[in-house]
Formats: structure tokens, sequence, C-alpha cells
């Protein structure tokens, strides 16, 4: 198109003519308008790019901040173990075979899962909670995408949480297994960081929850907490007293 201080009727004439007979319509104002100008519209800008970072970029993240990575920077790999789905002749507790066994047609081969060795980074698993309450229906799988691009950072198994906590294997997660009540509540969740001792915990959720009280706000004081809120309304009213990081998860973009 030309140097920046190029004249646009000599560079480009075809270009300049349906730019002026556009501007030409324009009705005019006693006083003139900035950008009503042909002058005014066509000038040069500086853009400076702002990439949007993905789900899974913020998320990591989160989990490297909360990671016990025993002196180390948490991106050391070590051999550790992973649930991998398997299909097995051998009788398990599958769903799809329960269902195909209940209409007279038993399968051949169930879904089962199997610890895999893998290479992982150095640092206890962190323990992840997902909000599946009504209010965050519509995210639920944008959610668990981003929970499973993250896996190498989390413990085996996730916690859903609404008024309870189910937990759920990351093969089950993929599959999209979904337990809730369609309600809230912070006890629960507290309740299940207390009773298998966790230590770091990272929250999925709008932050709609409650205000923990009494023993459940001790339990979430003595953990070291990250919270991901979720896109849209959300708050940190809830939980701001007891949540050490934080972080905001973005709406997905279609391609």
């Amino acid at each position: 198109m030309g140097s920046a201080d190029g004249h646009l009727d000599e560079q480009s004439p075809i270009l300049f003519e349906i730019v002026r007979q556009i501007v030409e319509r324009w009705p005019q104002p006693p006083d003139p308008i900035a950008g009503r100008s042909l002058s005014d519209l066509l000038r040069n800008e500086s853009v400076c790019p702002r990439p949007q970072r993905s789900n899974r970029t913020v998320l990591r993240n989160l989990f490297r901040r909360l990671v016990d990575v025993r002196g180390r920077t948490g991106i050391v790999p070590i051999l550790d173990e992973s649930p991998s789905e398997i299909l097995t002749p051998l009788p398990a507790r599958d769903r799809r075979s329960i269902v195909l066994g209940a209409i007279g047609q038993p399968p051949m081969l169930h879904r089962s899962e199997l610890p895999v060795p893998c290479r992982v980074p150095a640092g206890s698993k962190v323990h992840v909670y997902v909000d599946v309450s009504g209010s965050i229906a519509g995210l639920k799988g944008a959610l668990y995408g981003a929970v499973l691009d993250c896996r190498q950072w989390i413990h085996p198994y996730v916690h859903l949480f609404s008024e309870r906590v189910v937990d759920v294997s990351l093969a089950q997660l993929r599959q999209g297994a979904c337990s809730t009540t369609d309600g809230t509540g912070i006890a629960c969740v507290a309740g299940h960081l207390r009773h298998h001792q966790v230590k770091r915990a990272v929250i999925l959720t709008d932050g709609y929850v409650g205000r923990p009280t009494g023993s459940d706000h001790e339990t979430l004081r003595c953990v070291k907490l990250g919270v991901a809120l979720t896109p849209g309304n959300s708050t940190r009213a809830d939980l701001k007293e007891v949540t050490d990081y934080w972080t905001q998860l973005e709406e997905s973009r279609s391609k």
C-alpha cells in the first residue's frame, strides 16, 4: 500500500474513489466532526495486539503456583502412574455393560481402568473441585475440557460438587460423567478436604457457594487454595477470606 505518509489517491486510486463516494453522502453538520472528513478517516494507527490466553494456560499457571515442587520448578518430570481406560473381557462395573446386560445383549468387552506409567511434573498433585450446580450448567463441558487439558498437574480423581461431592476418574470425566443436586454449597467441599486431609486444591466455580463458617472456614484457611472463576456472572465475595490465589477463566471462542 506504500509508505505511511503516502497519498491514497496515488497509491490506490480505486480505493480512494470508493471511499470518497461514501464520505460525500454523509450529512454535513454545522461544525466539523472528527472522522467525517476524508483526511480524518484515512489515517494510520498503531495497534498493540492483545492475544487471549486459553483456559488451559490460565489453569496451568494456577496449578504451578499451588503444586508442591519440593524446592524445584515443578516442571522436572518424574515417573508416576495415571489411570487409562481399557477394554477387557472381564466383567466390570461399567454403566454401558450394565445397560446392555439388562436388555439381554451383554457385551463381549467391558470398559475399565488400568494404571499406566507416565512422566509427570515433580511435586504433589492438586485436587480439583468442579462446581456442577445448576447455575453453571452451560459451562460444564468447557470446564471439563479445561481440567482434562491440565491432567498432568491434578490428582487422578476429580471432585464434582453441588451440595455433595462425587469423585470421578479422569476417564469418567472425559465421558462426561456428572452427578449433581443442582444446588450448591461450600460445606461439602470443606468436609471432603477435611476427611481426605487435602493440602492443595483448586475450585472451579462461579463463586456463589455461600460463605464458609466455623470449622469449614478453618479447614479452607488451612488448605493452599486457588479459585478459578467461570466466565460471565461470578463473585469473589463468598470465598475471599479463604482463597490464596485467584484466576479468571475466559469465554471459549469459536474457531
